[in-house]
């Protein structure tokens, strides 16, 4: 607001100019929220990938224990209970990347009821006792492709968000069905296409979503909790996972009070018995002495693959960043025995895993290299990497997938 002195009509006045601000304030508001989503983002990642080499440790070493005959059965009975445990911790890891950041993550076929039942100890954990978690899960239901750990997360959002609407308690009814989306429905939402979806169903006891809210309330950054409870991202994110999986969620009231989320992910193609099974570890086949360097900032993990890779009959370098393996790679390929495979880190000191892979490349156009990352998402970033790597492998890695890997890099 500025003021200022003048004449009218022969008489002293004030003139002030008002400007309406509230939306440069807001902008401002949502610049600094996504700036904050980023940090934390970037944060997490970091984080991840520390804990990833650390678990890698862990579940390594474990597992080379566990391929001595001469071990007791107590011993070995221990040994795979210490690595289920770091298996889930693994993937607690990759929750907390995918609550994090938005990134779609690999698609299987998902049975939704069990999604459910996995988040269902963690919610009544969380939920205070004036509110009763009621499950309605129909039987008999196929399977959809989708991220599970995107699916769960947004079925959390969602229940958290129906808690929060309840502070005097109430029921919060999760229910799962096979909805047949007609062309009406799909006409009025542009991401549905007339045929079979799984419904998933969040309602509550609470007031219910006010007309106004329930047209915006997808919207990034738009709340209707006090400042300080809520950013306004949960839902808008929740919204994208859902969309990127193949599918979108509907607000609407119950026709008896309180709020209902739908969420609908299209039917998977797949049939419910392949699904099903239980995958087939395959085993992998012995080397006959190929030379592999294993490029790693983490003394343990190069450790780790170097018995791993020794014990099936490779022979193995080690380097601790990508200007040594550079180094060690270039030297190679002018001698005798250069390296057949390269296995790559991408988060490493002095010079990265990209930047190493792509030096590599210009030196030596058919080298053969697979990439390891700590990172879900680093599988899509490489994109333009990867037509030219033999495979991705994701930390912390199972020994016999890396020894799968291995083999198959070879023979491409």
């Amino acid at each position: 607001m500025s003021v200022s002195l003048v004449s009218f009509r022969g008489k002293a006045a004030l003139q002030g100019i008002l400007r309406d601000v509230t939306e440069k304030e807001t902008l401002e508001r949502q610049l600094q929220h996504a700036q904050k989503m980023e940090s934390l983002g970037t944060l997490a990642g970091g984080v991840a990938h520390e804990f990833n080499n650390i678990l890698m440790t862990f579940r390594g070493y474990i597992q080379l224990l566990q391929m001595r005959p001469e071990l007791e059965p107590e011993v070995q009975a221990t040994l795979i209970k210490m690595e289920k445990s770091s298996r889930r911790a693994g993937e607690l890891t990759q929750k907390m990347l995918t609550f994090s950041r938005l990134e779609i993550g690999e698609k299987v076929p998902v049975k939704l009821n069990q999604v459910v039942l996995d988040a269902e100890g963690l919610l009544r954990q969380t939920f205070p006792p004036a509110i009763t978690l009621k499950l309605d899960l129909a039987g008999e239901l196929p399977l959809v492709q989708a991220n599970p750990n995107q699916v769960e997360q947004v079925l959390v959002n969602l229940a958290l968000n129906a808690r929060d609407a309840m502070p005097d308690g109430g029921d919060l009814i999760i229910a799962t069905r096979l909805a047949l989306l007609d062309a009406e429905f799909a006409s009025a939402h542009p991401w549905a296409r007339p045929g079979p979806y799984l419904e998933l169903r969040v309602a509550d006891d609470g007031p219910g979503i006010p007309p106004g809210d329930q047209e915006r309330i997808f919207e990034p950054f738009y709340t209707t909790k006090e400042p300080g409870r809520g950013t306004g991202l949960g839902l808008s994110v929740a919204y994208s996972m859902i969309n990127n999986n193949g599918g979108g969620i509907v607000a609407a009231n119950r026709p008896q009070g309180g709020g209902l989320f739908q969420v609908f992910l299209p039917v998977s193609k797949q049939g419910p018995a392949a699904a099903g099974q239980a995958p087939v570890p395959e085993q992998a086949p012995r080397g006959d002495g190929q030379r592999v360097l294993v490029v790693d900032d983490e003394e343990a993990v190069r450790d780790i693959c170097r018995q791993a890779l020794e014990g099936f009959g490779y022979r193995v370098g080690l380097a601790a960043d990508g200007a040594e393996a550079l180094e060690l790679y270039g030297r190679a390929l002018g001698g005798e025995a250069p390296f057949n495979l390269v296995l790559l880190d991408l988060a490493m000191p002095r010079m990265d895993g990209l930047t190493c892979a792509r030096a590599i490349l210009d030196l030596d156009p058919g080298a053969r290299i697979i990439l390891a990352t700590g990172h879900a998402g680093d599988r899509y970033q490489v994109a333009n990497l990867y037509p030219l790597a033999k495979g991705v492998l994701q930390k912390p890695f199972d020994l016999n997938t890396l020894l799968t890997q291995v083999s198959r890099g070879l023979a491409a």
